[in-house]
């Protein structure tokens, strides 16, 4: 029963044309690092005085498209497929039909939450296929796949926790507009605070030269230095936060699970009290 529902709505979410329209536009886009890319390679750029020639391999253009991937455009596709598939349900009343049947509440949530991951899924493979291919295709050199490939695993596990967190929104505000804007609104000042904790951190340095070293300002430094790791925009994107052995910032990680964990516990207390007119 279980398998068939998630069957189910895995086919409901990729019926919808706005997911096929989103997929299309993620193949679209990652064609895009490769003709910028071929636009200037063989260029040179000058770097403390010295010209380097610029080239490239198919790991910057499949790097380049995951940076633009999750530079707002995936994540705004999958507010709007998340707040459509809970909250929009809700309001259209279709969710009502599903509940009635013999199904548990817990199934009919997370069936719906692993539609979503097979959505994420879908748009990591393309992106990174179509990359790999046009990278190929343009440069000729393949670069270090397991690298960019590590990167691209990495999201996925970010975006399975921003969609559980997408998703309690979604059955807390109980309306598409409310949980899109009102999602979208806090990621745009989450990363606005994160970049004005980078700026802190950055200056740093320079403040260290000018006052005692124990003024409160430097203690305000190494306390946005050490706070920002935390944010849920480090977390969700905690494939950039690379430490000196080269490998994931625990904190982003931590900060993930914990996020993850909570959004899925608000998420299944809220919809076992859900009202469903």
């Amino acid at each position: 029963m279980t398998t068939l529902i998630i069957g189910a709505e895995i086919r409901k979410l990729f019926r919808r044309p706005i997911t096929m329209f989103f997929l299309v536009v993620l193949g679209l886009m990652a064609l895009g690092p490769a003709g910028m890319q071929a636009l200037v390679s063989g260029g040179s750029m000058e770097t403390n005085g010295n010209a380097e020639l610029l080239s490239f391999t198919a790991q910057d253009t499949m790097a380049w498209t995951l940076t633009l991937r999750n530079f707002l455009v995936f994540r705004l596709f999958l507010i709007t497929l998340a707040a459509m598939t809970l909250a929009g349900e809700f309001r259209n009343r279709t969710l009502r039909e599903d509940l009635v049947r013999p199904v548990s509440r817990d199934a009919a949530l997370w069936s719906r939450w692993i539609a979503l991951q097979a959505f994420v899924l879908a748009g990591l493979v393309l992106p990174w296929l179509v990359s790999l291919v046009a990278g190929v295709a343009v440069h000729g050199e393949l670069g270090d796949l397991g690298a960019v490939t590590r990167n691209y695993a990495a999201t996925w596990l970010a975006d399975m926790g921003f969609s559980t967190f997408v998703m309690a929104i979604s059955l807390l505000v109980k309306s598409v507009p409310g949980t899109v804007v009102g999602t979208f609104m806090y990621w745009l000042l989450d990363l606005v605070f994160g970049l004005f904790l980078w700026g802190l951190e950055a200056l740093k340095p320079l403040v260290e030269t000018q006052v005692a070293a124990d003024d409160p300002i430097v203690g305000l430094m190494q306390t946005a230095a050490a706070l920002r790791p935390w944010l849920p925009s480090q977390a969700f994107n905690f494939y950039q936060n690379v430490n000196d052995a080269g490998g994931f910032v625990w904190q982003s990680m931590a900060s993930l699970a914990v996020i993850t964990v909570l959004s899925a516990l608000v998420a299944t207390t809220t919809f076992r009290r859900l009202d469903v007119p």
